[in-house]
């Protein structure tokens, strides 16, 4: 069977050619002369034979390792040659079978002085099956009689042989690191399972086969490089029930490599063959991508799923290895390959609701099923949950975005959602757009953005705590973390939206009919709250309902004031109802109102009134008064009436209105003369107060009385009014406002509180650039007059289609001859919002670095980009201004002054409202540049800092870059990734093992090595450089230069000791060859073994760098082997020496006196010299045996003796023996026999 590699075809005999004398064997009787081993020329070589005579025989204990029968069947086999007259026996037996018997005939005899060669007859003999497993069988050899003096007749014996011969392996399965494998598969060996994740390859034999419980060696065939080892050493016997490690390093394979194992049994028998390959056999899916969302069969939404497969042991991502999805109890099967990155996708289009089981598969014959599989759960939906989810609103539900939500200021507002039982255990957040969140000073818990897990309940609160700054509008809407799209906008007010009625203010007069009066009525809204009193409502809904149908909407003014004046066609009592709410959906309070009427009066057909001597106009300015100024409020008779005599008199109607006017003489009679009666109007500018206000006169004898209204205003009527735009206030001195483009604006003329204009027209005009020429409008149309109440007057502009420019609004109140100065309109991006803010890309490091934080500046009401917006970013206690791009973006560079975190904040103003928005981030800034304690080196040379040194790499080798950190390096946690520059990797015929290494992000813990071949393509110069995740700076320059492929290597002996040989033992020269420049073992390099007489054989390195060269040496003394790699002067060599002992006899054993008394000293002498030349030999140790005495070793001296002593004991014959190793055939050995003398 011939394989030298492996310990196959074990001998069950021990020492069957007696090399080491008697070791193993049991001679009878003991100590016997007649039993001894000498060396003989056997076919031409020199061999090791017993020799027994004179009935002596020699025997050998044996234990049957397996029960024998078809399967198993034992052999012996001997030579034996008789010098004896008589006959030998050669007997094995056993307890428990009948000996068998084999008859030694006599031989011939020898002639004096003829050559002692050996001339055996060859026996061999098949054991019968009538013993069992673990039996001892016994060997022997028992020589004839012979006479005492018959020392030439022998029967000699050598190479005693007990073959068990077994039948076929029959193999159930292999087991590779657990998993089973019928026995007719490929060994699936994976590159990579080195180290501390070795193969464990097992077997488990047919049950009854007669291989169980045997010993096994391996042999690889087509073993790349010889890099598969086994440990064991596949040459090495070992348990085949137990497992046996096989190392297989990431070698560079482009495909599949197919080799073989054999398996080699301890005892006789035909190898058994099993087929295997070398690759990426197990797969992994180093990363998973989980369907991201339930797809809705209604929205027909699809759903991504992914793996990425990479070799289990190497962790390299793998190109082109088919994957198939399949879906569970459908038809659906798709194969696609891996891409470059590994990733194998799959767009899962579902056509049924509820949870789809998908598969994805991978060939990897490393397992047995031989696939590797990920399992995926997706979850289907039919419908969209958020058309379900439900907004709890006074403890009703209603659908999320049906009604909008209304938020009271200065209050906190539970926003309570129920969702569908399907969306439990998946997380959900609010989210916020419209008007800023800041800014209206809303607080919301759990935050905005901020996932919450659904519980079991199924409801959801977020509390939000109101500001009382503004009202405003805004949207919220739900996203859900296994949804796709968020739920619809529900749209929420915050506003002062619960109210009361604070102070009301009754008609102010009786109206007469047939006069045309009219009278005012006005109410006050006030914020309702839980204590105190509640600050004015402005804005707040009315709805006035007039005796004749009428219904009158306007808005409460300032104050939270509301009024509306009414002309009644008929005398009586009138009753107005005023309905007010906050929002649409409130529930309205309302209040009643009567306004008295009479028919007629006669004081018009009596008296005339006059005010500074011009008649009153009662049904429109009425008693007009101005602040700091006095009046003369006169009454004058009509000539010819009976009043004139009479006692009139002026008061307030009601009570004093306490608004700083003084009437002279109130409630005094004065007689009413035909030049009339006055009372003067007095007022103070600083202590009065602009209001509406009534009076009364009364004449002596008349049941009625003559009600005048009248208003106290101020000398400068701008101060009475106010001009609002949406919630931006303007008092009426020209101040700009700047509208916005893409909006709908309110513009609202106000009168303040209680004012004393109520019921006078209020008249708009545009100046400057037209509106159309803007593309804008203006609803209702200027230049028409509007007659004021306490909400104002009204205008929407329109600016969603327009373009920016500069118009002029103007007011004017033309019954009292009032123009205002006129108030700029710029039109333009007025109110801006930092859409999105960019965190840093990079850690900067203090000094040197820049990291750029980038913020988007967009309209608030056309959500798009803005150009030229000023940006103020603030950073380590300083300011900068940034305009922004045409594409709305502001970037800011910031370099740190010190480590650490810092705060970096942009912000924006609008010049809209003059609201400030702001938004933060921070930067990391390292203490020092990371690439500084960076380390490269090529091929294991000393680490050095990048760019420090050049390297040069040769054509047709392999290298390796290793690059390395210390621990407090920033590099450690982050990823890395090479690029090369220069010539192109292609040009130069760089080929890296991991193919798509170049670009690749790895994660860095402080080492990575890079391995790469390179073509014998062209020379040229290139260089590597690394980038860090977070870093601004790529590393310095790595820089090559790529030689010629002459290869320099270094040859070095695996052993220095110089060994020292006995004669026929065999010189192992092995040596290992690395890379001068890379220091790596070199894989399938020539070495030359230049031997004895000059004999040269080449052998190539395998994997590790190591060749071995045997050969049993001839010539003695102090010999060398050469080993050569290379040639020239890129050669390199290395001498491996060794002595060779020359073979050993034992010239001469004597003893000057062999017979003495007991207790007598006594002594022997032994020459040992050399086989070759009958030299004496010195150094040589001689073993000395005599009964059971200890005995120590001797050392020959420089004339090859030795000597030994000891005392006689009490006996009667013994035999002094000597053995001495490294005889011609192994040891030698020699006795005397002594005799004791009886005292």
């Amino acid at each position: 069977m011939g394989n030298q590699g492996v310990l196959a075809n074990q001998n069950l005999v021990a020492y069957g050619s007696f090399e080491s004398i008697l070791t193993g064997w049991t001679e009878y009787p003991k100590n016997s002369r007649w039993v001894t081993v000498s060396s003989q020329k056997y076919n031409g070589e020199d061999i090791n034979t017993l020799s027994a005579g004179y009935g002596a025989s020699v025997s050998q204990e044996i234990v049957a390792p397996i029960t024998p029968g078809l399967e198993a069947q034992y052999v012996l086999k001997f030579l034996c040659e008789s010098r004896h007259t008589g006959t030998g026996l050669v007997r094995l037996s056993s307890p428990n079978m009948a000996p068998v018997d084999i008859q030694i005939p006599p031989g011939r005899q020898r002639n004096t002085g003829q050559p002692l060669d050996f001339v055996p007859v060859e026996y061999s003999i098949a054991l019968p099956a009538t013993f069992s497993a673990r039996d001892i069988l016994t060997f022997s050899l028992t020589s004839p009689t012979s006479r005492p003096d018959d020392d030439h007749l022998l029967v000699y014996l050598s190479r005693v042989i007990i073959e068990l011969h077994l039948g076929p392996l029959k193999l159930k399965e292999f087991i590779l690191n657990g998993q089973p494998h019928p026995s007719t598969s490929l060994v699936p060996l994976c590159l990579g399972a080195e180290n501390t994740a070795t193969h464990m390859l097992g077997f488990h034999v047919e049950e009854g086969n007669v291989w169980e419980g045997t010993d096994y060696s391996l042999e690889f065939g087509s073993n790349p490089d010889e890099a598969v080892v086994a440990y064991p050493d596949a040459s090495i016997d070992h348990p085949l029930h137990e497992g046996r490690a096989l190392s297989c390093p990431a070698l560079d394979l482009s495909a599949a490599h197919p080799m073989t194992l054999k398996l080699w049994s301890q005892y006789h028998a035909a190898p058994y063959l099993l087929q295997a390959s070398l690759w990426h056999h197990r797969l992994d899916f180093l990363e998973v991508l989980d369907a991201a969302y339930f797809p809705i069969l209604a929205l027909n939404q699809s759903v991504k799923l992914g793996v990425r497969v990479a070799s289990f042991y190497t962790r390299q991502t793998l190109e082109g290895v088919p994957v198939t999805w399949t879906v569970t109890g459908s038809s659906i099967q798709v194969n696609v390959t891996t891409g470059a990155d590994g990733w194998a996708y799959l767009d899962f289009l579902p056509d049924v609701k509820g949870v789809v089981n998908i598969s994805a598969s991978a060939p990897s014959l490393f397992y047995t099923s031989g696939v590797v599989t990920q399992d995926f759960e997706v979850t289907v939906l039919e419908k969209n949950p958020m058309d379900e989810v439900m907004a709890v609103v006074e403890g009703k539900p209603e659908p999320w975005a049906l009604k909008t939500g209304w938020l009271n200021r200065a209050s906190k507002y539970d926003l309570r959602v129920t969702v569908p039982a399907v969306l439990e255990r998946t997380n959900m957040s609010l989210g916020w757009s419209g008007d800023s969140q800041e800014q209206l000073e809303v607080d919301v818990s759990p935050q905005v953005n901020k996932e919450v897990p659904v519980p079991s309940s199924l409801e959801l609160l977020w509390s939000m705590e109101n500001g009382d700054v503004l009202d405003g509008s805004f949207h919220l809407h739900l996203t859900c973390s296994q949804l796709l799209l968020p739920s619809a906008d529900k749209l929420m007010r915050l506003a002062r939206n619960e109210l009361e009625i604070g102070r009301v203010i009754e008609a102010d007069k009786t109206c007469v009919v047939d006069e045309l009066e009219s009278a005012t009525v006005q109410v006050e809204v006030l914020h309702k709250v839980t204590a105190g009193d509640g600050d004015p409502v402005q804005g707040a809904l009315v709805k006035w309902m007039l005796p004749d149908g009428t219904i009158v909407h306007s808005t409460t003014g300032a104050g939270g004031w509301t009024s509306v004046s009414y002309r009644p066609t008929s005398p009586g009592d009138h009753v107005i109802v005023v309905r007010i709410q906050a929002h649409p959906d409130a529930i309205p309070i309302e209040w009643s109102f009567v306004i008295s009427a009479i028919a007629t009066s006669r004081w018009k057909s009596e008296v005339t009134f006059l005010l500074d001597g011009v008649a009153v106009q009662r049904n429109t300015l009425g008693v007009l008064c101005r602040r700091g100024q006095t009046h003369t409020l006169k009454v004058l008779p009509i000539e010819g009436r009976d009043w004139i005599g009479k006692n009139i008199s002026l008061n307030w109607r009601g009570e004093d209105p306490d608004i700083g006017l003084v009437i002279s003489d109130p409630g005094m009679s004065k007689i009413l003369v035909e030049e009339g009666v006055e009372w003067t109007l007095t007022s103070e500018v600083a202590s009065s107060f602009s209001r509406r206000f009534e009076v009364e006169f009364r004449l002596e004898g008349e049941p009625t009385v003559r009600e005048l209204s009248g208003r106290l205003l101020h000398a400068d009527l701008g101060v009475e009014l106010s001009l609002l735009l949406d919630q931006v206030s303007r008092p009426l001195t020209g101040q700009q406002f700047d509208p916005c483009l893409g909006a709908v604006h309110s513009f609202k003329v106000l009168p303040n509180a209680l004012s004393a204009l109520l019921g006078l027209n209020i008249w708009l005009k545009l100046t400057g650039t037209p509106l159309d020429q803007l593309g804008a409008s203006i609803n209702p149309a200027p230049d028409q007059p509007h007659p004021l109440d306490a909400g104002g007057v009204h205008w929407e502009l329109n600016f969603t289609d327009a373009v920016a420019g500069l118009f002029n609004l103007i007011v004017s109140v033309p019954e009292l001859n009032f123009v205002a100065v006129a108030t700029p309109m710029k039109l333009d991006h007025n109110k801006l919002r930092l859409a999105t803010l960019r965190d840093p890309a990079v850690d900067p490091v203090v000094w040197r670095d820049t990291a750029w934080i980038w913020a988007w500046v967009v309209s608030h009401f056309t959500g798009k980009p803005v150009a030229g917006a000023l940006v103020i970013w603030e950073a380590e206690g300083t300011s900068t201004e940034v305009k922004s791009d045409a594409g709305g973006a502001s970037g800011y560079g910031m370099v740190p002054k010190s480590p650490g975190e810092h705060l970096v904040t942009g912000s924006i103003f609008s010049r809209f409202d003059g609201f400030k928005e702001a938004r933060s981030t921070s930067v990391t800034a390292l203490p020092s540049d990371p690439w500084d304690t960076f380390r490269v080196s090529m091929d294991g040379l000393t680490a050095v800092a990048p760019g420090e040194q050049t390297y040069y790499p040769r054509r047709k080798a392999q290298h390796s870059l290793e690059v390395s950190a210390p621990a407090d390096n920033a590099l450690i946690g982050r990823k890395l990734t090479l690029g090369m520059g220069g010539n192109a990797p292609s040009k130069l015929g760089f080929v890296f093992a991991t193919s798509n290494i170049l670009g690749l992000a790895q994660p860095f813990q402080g080492n990575l090595r890079y391995v790469f071949s390179l073509l014998d393509q062209t020379d040229g110069s290139c260089t590597f450089r690394f980038g860090a995740e977070r870093l601004a700076r790529l590393s310095p320059e790595i820089h090559l230069s790529v030689g010629p492929g002459a290869p320099v290597w270094k040859i070095s002996a695996t052993t220095l000791a110089p060994p020292t040989l006995y004669w026929k033992e065999t010189f192992t020269a092995e040596v290992k060859v690395i890379s001068s420049i890379s220091q790596r073992p070199m894989a399938g390099v020539p070495v030359e073994f230049q031997g004895e007489n000059g004999v040269k054989s080449m052998v190539a390195t395998d994997y590790y760098g190591v060749a071995r060269y045997s050969f049993i040496p001839t010539i003695t003394g102090l010999n060398e082997v050469i080993a050569k790699v290379g040639a020239g002067e890129f050669s390199d060599s290395v001498k491996l020496p060794y002595i060779l002992l020359a073979p050993r006899k034992i010239e001469s054993f004597t003893s000057p006196e062999t017979s003495a008394p007991v207790g007598a000293r006594v002594s022997a002498d032994i020459r040992i010299v050399s086989f070759l030349n009958d030299q004496p030999v010195s150094g040589a140790r001689v073993v000395w045996s005599f009964l059971d005495f200890v005995l120590p070793d001797s050392i020959t001296g420089a004339d090859g003796g030795a000597h030994v002593e000891f005392r006689l004991p009490g006996m009667n014959r013994a035999l002094l023996k000597a053995t001495v190793e490294g005889g011609v055939a192994g040891w030698v050995g020699r006795h005397i026999e002594f005799s004791a003398i009886p005292t």
